[in-house]
């Protein structure tokens, strides 16, 4: 077992216990707060409900009654958000695997001894066979030295020097990639009763939406490594085993070389790329969203309207049947148009009032007055389809 893949394995065995305890211990005055929550939520929709501060819909509480408790049960139950956390592990470990797969099949190889695909399995494993490449063809530059050739002997050393440099900090630098993404995992997710909770309000949930983006960064990174590897291992089993080097021709593991130095360097690279990728992803989630609904406030707001419409054409339709001009018809268009909103609002608050009082009498349509040059009132029992349509609750 290579230095990578041994940090990898103690990182993954220890960081499930001790992400399950901190997640336990957080989530008991979570549910106390939860509880709070509860108890204060309900007695203010109780007041609302007997003062109606404001009109809500069964729908509604449903909806508010639903959201509590899924929160409640996936944010303070290690037993339901167990498999949430399972689905955050496995599907990159998942997607990580067919890559590597997906390289191994089509992967040649010049000599075991340099690159042996059948010991690589994964990302770790990957890295570590090509740290033992790397340190492979040093320790030939190294051995190759004589007392009889000082000029090539130094040659021999400074590149070895040079190669073994390259392959410490290759290791340096994916070992701690590697540890970089799921130590941030695992504080990621013992953030995650806070940020659960986070969704009770909707003035709190840009705060969940920051901590998604905070994890799915680094969910994104061992995805990227991985592919990074997948394709470095490609391409240098396709140099090495069209290079024709060996320990005699030594100079054409340069090549192979060259192309390891730009892994490094893309390796290097792989956390600020899954940052911003998992920003801009969650952003587009969050854009969806919101256009959602602003369509749904848009589909309500032009039911309104049109409501509206047919109550000023019906207004319009009456003055012209009693004979009103032109300007007439139009003028009372527009009285219809204004006052249907503001008439059906009052009927509710009508309604809404007797229902407080209790009275149950008998209510009363409110009168209509339409402008025009016929200038009289028309009786409540002879009203046209049309104003009844406008009298309608």
């Amino acid at each position: 077992m290579g230095l990578i893949t041994y940090i990898s394995t103690s990182i993954d065995s220890t960081m499930i216990g001790y992400v399950e305890e901190v997640f336990n211990d957080i989530a008991t005055p979570m549910r106390i707060l939860l509880n709070s929550m509860a108890v204060l939520a309900l007695m203010f929709l109780a007041l609302n409900h007997i003062l109606q501060f404001k009109t809500v819909s069964m729908a509604v509480y449903f909806s508010w009654f639903l959201r509590f408790i899924l929160i409640y049960s996936v944010g303070t139950f290690w037993v339901n958000f167990e498999g949430i956390y399972n689905i955050f592990v496995e599907l990159p470990s998942d997607y990580s695997t067919l890559l590597i797969k997906s390289s191994l099949s089509n992967i040649k190889t010049i000599s075991t001894d340099i690159l042996d695909p059948a010991r690589i399995t994964d990302s770790p494993t990957a890295m570590d066979e090509f740290t033992h490449a790397l340190t492979w063809i040093s320790s030939k530059y190294l051995t190759d030295v004589s007392i009889w050739d000082i000029g090539g002997s130094i040659k021999n050393v400074f590149l070895g020097a040079l190669i073994l440099i390259i392959a410490c900090v290759f290791t340096a630098i994916a070992a701690v990639v590697l540890a970089f993404a799921k130590i941030g995992f695992a504080v990621a997710m013992c953030l995650a009763p806070l940020a659960i909770v986070f969704l009770m309000m909707e003035q709190t949930k840009q705060y969940f939406d920051s901590w998604l983006r905070f994890l799915v960064g680094f969910v994104v990174l061992p995805i990227l490594v991985t592919a990074l590897m997948s394709i470095i291992l490609y391409v240098a089993g396709e140099i090495l085993a069209s290079s024709g080097a060996s320990a005699e021709n030594k100079d054409r593991f340069f090549a192979f070389i060259f192309i390891m130095a730009a892994a490094l360097i893309l390796l290097s690279q792989l956390p600020t790329m899954a940052s911003t990728l998992a920003s801009s992803s969650v952003s587009v989630v969050g854009a969806s969203v919101a256009s959602a609904r602003s369509m749904m406030r848009n589909s309500s707001r032009l039911h309104s309207l049109g409501q509206r419409a047919r109550d000023g054409v019906g207004v319009a339709n009456s003055a012209r049947k009693a004979g009103a001009s032109p300007s007439g018809i139009a003028m009372s268009a527009i009285s219809g148009f204004r006052q249907s909103a503001g008439l059906r609002q009052a009927r509710r608050d009508d309604r809404l009032a007797d229902r407080i009082k209790g009275t149950g009498g008998e209510k009363k349509a409110p009168r209509r007055h339409h402008e025009g040059n016929s200038a009289a009132r028309t009786p409540a029992s002879t009203d046209t389809p049309e104003q009844q349509n406008l009298n309608r609750p």
